[in-house]
């Protein structure tokens, strides 16, 4: 282990900072996207990316439902209310910050489901300030619109 290496670790630990420690950590975390070698219908690995995603479209499109071109009659529905205000409290922003679970990893802004559960309590105000503000303007950040989607092995051969 290289000295430099020693202190950096030395540093993380006497800092006492858990953003500090998951910026670590997950530096070290090995690339979790990429997809590992899949087997096709003959039995055969693969590991080319194309080939893995050409599979996976394949299963998928023969799965799915295919579009039948017909719409479905819908009526128009009598406007009775308006919602002119939203309003999110931070007992809201706990209650959803509290389902979160603490074993699942990061999203697109690498922040862990466990840093919000530790820090909650400091985040609520915050969280239902920002909240409130998009929602009273109309605007999502263009981030929320992305996810990290991963298929997971269930059974059979890999």
């Amino acid at each position: 282990m290289h000295e430099n290496e020693v202190l950096t670790k030395k540093h993380i630990i006497e800092a006492n900072n858990l953003g500090t420690f998951y910026r670590y950590i997950n530096k070290r975390i090995t690339n979790r996207t990429r997809v590992g070698v899949i087997v096709d219908e003959c039995g055969q690995p693969i590991t080319d990316d194309l080939e893995k995603a050409n599979i996976f479209n394949h299963y998928f499109a023969s799965v799915c439902i295919s579009d039948n071109d017909v719409t479905p009659e819908c009526n128009d529905v009598a406007l009775t209310s308006v919602l002119e205000n939203v309003y999110i409290n931070e007992t809201d922003v706990l209650q959803s910050i509290n389902k979160l679970k603490n074993n699942t990893s990061s999203g697109p802004d690498e922040l862990p489901p466990v840093l919000f559960k530790s820090l909650k309590h400091c985040l609520c105000k915050p969280l239902a300030i920002v909240y409130t503000q998009l929602i009273s303007v109309g605007m999502v950040p263009e981030i929320w619109h992305d996810a990290y989607i991963v298929p997971v092995f269930k059974n059979g051969l890999r």
